[in-house]
């Protein structure tokens, strides 16, 4: 059964059996257990069950592959007078002349051989014998040498008419081949003419197969009546044509007799009738004496005369083949006999040829699995013409292989070759090939019926077809009464099966039109899904669909997230991208906007497309306004008035600065102090001149009215400015004059101090040194005097106090103005003033903020002994601040920066040891780490890379000798000497170092931690940085390796993500790739919600940098928090426009939030 099931690929039946067994085994389990009542199954009971699976597995392979042959052998063996369905032939013209035929054959021969004969027909109803009659009476008259005419039998079948008829004489008459080969029919008559030197008749057997042409080849069939209207036509050929066809198709012949136009009568028209009981009863007996059949004459004769009369009180011929047929195949000699006990023990005499079939089929059933049964009968309907109730024609083993594809080609000729054993089909003989027929047209009802038992299902079409029809023709035709798909689909596949009989044209027109609305909803549903499948394609599997989906969701999600920080992020991701509309809604929702509107404002200038510039730019002026706080709406409406300047198209900036200066000017004096200059710089900025001067004016003239003299001096002291970008000289001069009037008269002594510095800053740019470093020093006077109280009773603003903050700003402000003017003794003389004033202030902050303003400057002194004794100093007084904070750590790092910056690489060396020292006595860790880091950095600035070598070597040791219990900040200290040595412009030098860094990694214990891992990452990254990408390559194997060792997710997920953006840096996406689906699967497993949501988001940025557009918004979907989903989802579309368009992310560094 496993086998069949396997052989006749029934896989579902196959599947429900294994489902059965293995629940039954489940299920049956305990009972087994309760039975030898035992807890555990013993060894020996388990290997027993797999030896029996083993067995039982075996003897399926054997069984698949050793299936059991068809039963072929015939239980008797060819019989001269018995044939069964099958015709007698020439060879047979002996017993055929016993057969009671030889009246027949004479009055036949003799209508032939009359001079009017031309054409005629030999007809009679189905199963008479008229092929017999043919082969075995009236060929053998014809084929001797005494004959005056040379007969010719012609079997038609599903071949082309004509070319049947061509081969046959060429084959029978042995004509030349090559001689023949381009001949027409009346051609090739003549030739048999002549090389047989008689005239010829040809007979025309099974003729009806000629009008199966006529309907299914219509060219054939006319191309075969043509020729026969020739050969009537002209007398000379003397050729003679008998048509051989079942009285019940008689009317088929009338097309050609009309063609032709020739008259049927008694002359031309020969009727073969068949046997009476007399008759019969003699043919019987002979047969009988021949096979050596027991025979009773009288009960026979009794039996035809009362069963097997038909309505014409005849007897057909094969009803006495069948009847001889069944008797001679019984195995018993009992019923092997032509006698009323025989009879009786066999059964009924009605459907003898039903009944044979069935027997021959249930007897090769015992040897055969019931499939191959049905195989069988497939094969054998194939023969027959279910509508016509013909034979379809003759056909060859390939043939019929190439009819039945989901048959196997072996099986199909097993059962040819037991359906002609059977004597069911008849071989012919075809050129060099055999065909095979049904062996008579009497078997068709027999096989019909025979099939609907076989076949149930094309017996339940048949039944479904015509009940259908019948309901749809009652229902006028209507469309609602058409087939369905299943029924439509039993139908279709059993179609060569269907009996179409008086309803055919209602039956296929019903069949077309389901066929037709089927197919058309088939389209209608199929589009749906192509578009639903192309749809979810689109978006799963290309760039467009993936970014769509990315945009949606941080839209969907940057409005439910609810915080400005990430809402701000989202809508600057968008603006970058374009999404002006999803960008409008995020804004709407963020409360403190000007940071955002800020970075948006600055992005919207680098956007490619110029329209979608101005209109962020717009949309962002119209928010801008409705700010209602006065530090933010400056902020936002200054960066608008910057980014303005930056559009290429310069009538569009004009628009959008004239919208702003408009905007001002109906009010807002509180804010022109902020905003004024900014519109001012960016119209100096502008290309059309004309333009940036009327801009200018406006901005002057809107500056005098209701504003503060603070601000007013500031705007003044921007307007001069841009004169002077403007090349406009004098007209800066004027206006710097009465700024300085302004600033001199009506200004705090707090906020005096530095608008003369700023004044002072645009003298320089007039190079008007003399009176730069007059209001310099002017400035510096004023800024030393700390604690003071003013007020302003023309403003009307309360009183301030001019404190530390303001001092230190203005302190700092004065030095970097005075390093412009000259980097002199001048200038170190006002520095140490400027030092020695910051010694005063108590507040360390403060402090710090003069502190890093010296020490720049110091930077940029050309007497390095000089600058050196002053950073000395600074760093002195940092080392007496007893505050650590991030502001302590980054002052520090800009002093330490500035060192590195001296002309004198050593003594700048030296100032960064100290520094160094300095940042080891910092109390909080995280603060200590990251000075020591920046500073570390600076070292790499070092103008001569020798010396920067030696403080990387010596910070190398120090690394080395960090206690192992703070492994962590050995490792960061490393990763920092590893990044500054990639600074080095010696690569020799810098691979020096980097070979140190890599020996004290390689000693790191605990890689479970990643502090080895880490390392060798960056040092990796270096060396791809200094193009050395086969050491980078070797590294990063390693750094992969100990990757996997690191036991804290989050520690893991973060190094594997590293590590994957250093592949990418050496194009190699698919390592890449597999690092960073590691990384995902390892985040997934971290805890700490914040922690996931850092790794997940810097594993999509990663994806995004891959391209791996569908990979990063699966990655996104992963955070366990919105705030993660819009911060991921953010940057993940920001890499896409910046990708898109580089300069972005050149301003994402400068405004980054």
């Amino acid at each position: 059964m496993v086998a069949e099931l396997i052989r006749e690929k029934k896989w579902v039946e196959l599947i429900c059996l294994i489902l059965a067994v293995i629940i039954v085994g489940w299920v049956s389990r305990e009972v087994i257990k309760s039975i030898f009542n035992i807890e555990e199954y013993p060894q020996w009971f388990i290997w027993g069950c797999l030896g029996v699976i083993l067995l039982f597995c075996i003897a399926v392979l054997i069984a698949v592959f050793n299936k059991p042959k068809l039963r072929s052998d015939s239980p008797f063996e060819e019989q001269v007078a018995i044939k069964g369905l099958r015709p007698f032939t020439q060879k047979d013209a002996e017993v055929f002349s016993k057969l009671e035929r030889n009246k027949s054959i004479n009055a036949c021969l003799s209508m032939l051989q009359d001079r009017e004969f031309r054409i005629g027909i030999l007809w009679g109803e189905s199963g008479c014998g008229k092929s017999s009659f043919i082969q075995a009476g009236l060929m053998p008259k014809l084929t001797t040498e005494e004959s005056q005419y040379r007969g010719l039998y012609i079997k038609f079948s599903d071949k082309s008419p004509l070319e049947t008829v061509k081969k046959e004489i060429i084959r029978d008459l042995k004509l030349n081949s090559q001689e023949t080969e381009n001949l027409d029919f009346l051609g090739v008559c003549e030739q048999g003419i002549k090389t047989v030197g008689k005239p010829l008749i040809l007979f025309f057997d099974q003729f009806e197969q000629v009008f199966v042409h006529r309907y299914k080849f219509p060219h054939v069939y006319e191309q075969f009546s043509d020729s026969l209207k020739q050969w009537y036509e002209q007398d000379k050929i003397d050729v003679k044509i008998l048509m051989c066809l079942r009285s019940d198709l008689l009317s088929f012949q009338w097309n050609i007799q009309k063609k032709l136009n020739y008259d049927l009568n008694s002359y031309n028209s020969f009727e073969l009738e068949n046997f009476s009981a007399e008759e019969a009863t003699n043919i019987l007996e002979v047969i009988a004496k021949i096979e050596n059949i027991d025979f009773e004459r009288d009960y026979i004769k009794y039996i035809f005369e009362t069963n097997f009369m038909g309505k014409d009180h005849l007897i057909s011929p094969v009803d006495l083949q069948i009847l001889s047929l069944v008797i001679s195949s019984q195995n018993i000699s009992e019923k092997r006999a032509f006698k009323k006990t025989a009879l009786q023990k066999i059964g009924e005499v009605e459907g003898l040829l039903y009944q044979y079939l069935e027997e021959r089929l249930k007897l090769r059933e015992k040897s055969t699995a019931k499939s191959q049964t049905e195989k069988l009968m497939k094969v054998l309907l194939e023969f027959v013409d279910g509508n016509e109730l013909t034979r379809a024609g003759a056909f060859t083993i390939k043939e019929l292989q190439d009819k039945l594809k989901p048959i196997a080609p072996q099986e199909i000729s097993e059962a040819i070759n037991w359906l002609a054993k059977e004597r069911l089909i008849t071989p012919i003989q075809q050129e060099e090939e055999t065909a095979y027929e049904l062996a008579h047209e009497k078997m068709i009802p027999a096989v019909m019926k025979l099939s609907g038992k076989i076949l149930p299902k094309a017996y339940k079409a048949n039944e479904l077809l015509n009940k259908k029809v019948r309901v749809w023709m009652e229902n006028n035709y209507s469309p609602r009464y058409l087939l369905g798909i299943r029924d439509f689909w039993l139908i279709e596949s059993h179609k060569r099966y269907l009996i179409w009989g008086n309803k055919e044209l209602q039956k296929q027109r019903f069949l077309q039109q389901s066929k037709r609305r089927l197919y058309r909803n088939l389209v209608i549903l199929g589009t749906i899904l192509m578009l639903l499948m192309t749809g979810w394609g689109w978006l799963h599997y290309t760039t467009p669909g993936q970014l769509w989906q990315i945009r949606r969701e941080l839209a969907y999600w940057g409005e439910k997230v609810r915080d400005d920080n990430y809402q701000s992020k989202a809508a600057i991701a968008l603006a970058k991208d374009g999404q002006i509309k999803d960008m409008n809604s995020l804004l709407g929702e963020i409360n403190g906007k000007a940071n955002t509107l800020t970075a948006i404002a600055q992005a919207s200038t680098q956007l490619s497309d110029s329209t979608q510039a101005v209109t962020v730019l717009k949309e962002t002026l119209t928010i801008a306004q409705q700010i209602d706080d006065s530090g933010e709406k400056i902020k936002a409406l200054s960066a608008i008035a910057q980014a303005s300047s930056k559009l290429s198209n310069s009538t569009e900036a004009v628009i959008v600065l004239k919208k702003l200066l408009t905007f001002l000017e109906q009010g807002y004096s509180h804010v022109r102090g902020e905003v004024f200059p900014a519109i001012v710089s960016a119209s100096s900025e502008l290309s059309d001149t004309t333009e940036a001067v009327t801009l200018l004016e406006k901005v002057f003239n809107a500056a005098q009215d209701k504003t503060p003299s603070d601000d007013k001096v500031t705007i003044l002291t921007a307007i001069a400015e841009a004169y002077i970008k403007l090349s406009d000289i004098k007209k800066a001069r004027t206006v710097l004059k009465e700024a300085l009037i302004i600033a001199r008269e009506r200004i705090y002594l707090s906020d005096k101090s530095r608008q003369l510095t700023a004044i002072a800053e645009v003298y320089i740019k007039l190079s008007d040194t003399k009176k730069a470093i007059n209001l310099l020093q002017e400035a510096f006077n004023i800024a030393q005097q700390a604690n003071i109280l003013y007020t302003d009773e023309e403003d009307g603003y309360r009183v301030k106090s001019f404190g530390f903050y303001n001092q230190s700003y203005n302190l700092a402000a004065i030095s970097q103005a005075y390093i412009q003017v000259s980097d002199g003794q001048e200038t170190v003389n006002l520095l140490r003033k400027v030092l020695n004033v910051a010694k005063q202030i108590d507040d360390p902050y403060p402090k710090l903020i003069v502190l890093e303003a010296i020490a720049q400057a110091s930077s940029e002194l050309s007497n390095s002994t000089e600058a050196v004794t002053l950073l000395e100093e600074v760093l002195t007084i940092q080392q007496q601040i007893n505050s650590s904070s991030d502001f302590v750590t980054r002052k520090l790092s800009v002093i330490a920066y500035a060192c590195s910056q001296l002309s004198d690489s050593k003594k700048a060396a030296n100032l960064l040891r100290q520094a160094f020292n300095l940042a080891l006595k910092m109390d909080y860790y995280r603060d200590r780490l990251k000075t020591l880091t920046a500073i570390i950095q600076a070292s790499s600035q070092l103008s001569d890379t020798t010396e920067a070598v030696i403080f990387l070597t010596q910070a190398v040791t120090f690394a080395e000798q960090i206690d192992d219990n703070v492994l962590v900040h050995k490792s960061e200290i490393l990763e920092a000497i590893i990044q500054a040595s990639s600074e080095l412009s010696d690569n020799t030098e810098a691979v020096t170092v980097l070979k140190q860094a890599l020996t004290v990694a390689q000693e790191t214990d605990n890689p479970g931690y990643g502090y080895k891992a880490s390392p060798l990452s960056a040092i990796a990254e270096a060396y791809i940085k200094l193009s050395d990408t086969t050491k980078a390559r070797t590294l990063l194997k390693q750094a992969v390796i100990l990757a996997q060792e690191v036991i804290y997710p989050y520690t893991k997920s973060e190094l594997l993500t590293r590590l994957a953006e250093a592949y990418i840096k050496l194009s190699d996406n698919t390592e890449a790739r597999i690092l960073l689906k590691q990384a995902l699967t390892v985040a997934q497993q971290i805890d700490n919600s914040d922690s996931k949501g850092e790794a997940l988001t810097d594993i999509a940025e990663a994806q995004a940098n891959l391209k791996r557009w569908g990979d990063a918004l699966y990655t996104t979907k992963q955070c366990p928090s919105h705030n993660c989903r819009v911060e991921s989802l953010s940057k993940v579309l920001t890499v896409y426009a910046e990708l898109k368009n580089p300069d972005l992310k050149e301003q994402s560094n400068k405004f980054r939030i």
